[in-house]
């Protein structure tokens, strides 16, 4: 079986990966494919990650978004996926923050324009584009999974009305914790690490 998130950036992706990490599972962080094999094949390395051979259980953040359907036909139906979400404009508000204060730190990596702009419309925040793809992609994975209540949940981690102990239950796990710990919190330079260690494993492959 293999777990992938369905949420959009800022919507507790990073703390629902290291959550599945936590609990066993082995899950990539804003992976990189370049099509729905290469995503269904849960191999390889990611933004966070410094081991290219490595196999996986799953896959977070808006890589997974452009193949995920795709993904399910390729697996037949032998995955579960978690569709983390936010109120919406608390969510505009938040990515249009998060977006510009990248502007002003760094260039984009190349991979990461195409990803915003496949899933968003556009590399940078424009409010129209973001909430159009907000609504397009909810009314997409809503229906999509409708008649599979197994293989499908709807997580709200950020607004706090829901726990450890729904995840848990959903993929039959014991002893969850009482709160999620929100792990994109850690500190700028520990993010600023891995995008300096991304770019020099990129430089030298």
């Amino acid at each position: 079986m293999k777990i992938f998130g369905l949420g959009f950036s800022r919507t507790g992706t990073t703390t629902l990966n290291e959550t599945l990490n936590d609990m066993g599972y082995k899950v990539r962080h804003y992976p990189r494919p370049k099509s729905a094999i290469e995503l269904a094949a849960l191999k390889g390395g990611s933004i966070n990650s410094q081991e290219p051979n490595t196999q996986y259980d799953g896959a977070t953040d808006i890589p997974v978004i452009p193949f995920w359907k795709d993904v399910d036909k390729i697996l037949s139906g032998n995955a579960k996926y978690i569709y983390t979400l936010r109120d919406k404009e608390e969510w505009l508000t938040r990515i249009e923050k998060y977006f510009e204060e990248k502007r002003n730190v760094s260039h984009l990596l190349g991979y990461e324009e195409i990803m915003r702009k496949t899933v968003y419309g556009d590399v940078f925040f424009d409010r129209k584009k973001y909430e159009q793809a907000w609504d397009r992609h909810d009314k997409e994975v809503r229906e999509y999974c409708k008649n599979r209540p197994n293989d499908f949940l709807i997580l709200d981690i950020l607004g706090g009305s829901d726990k450890p102990k729904k995840l848990y239950d959903f993929l039959e796990h014991d002893n969850p914790p009482e709160e999620f710990s929100h792990w994109n919190k850690k500190t700028s330079w520990q993010i600023l690490k891995n995008i300096i260690i991304y770019r020099h494993n990129e430089s030298t492959c």
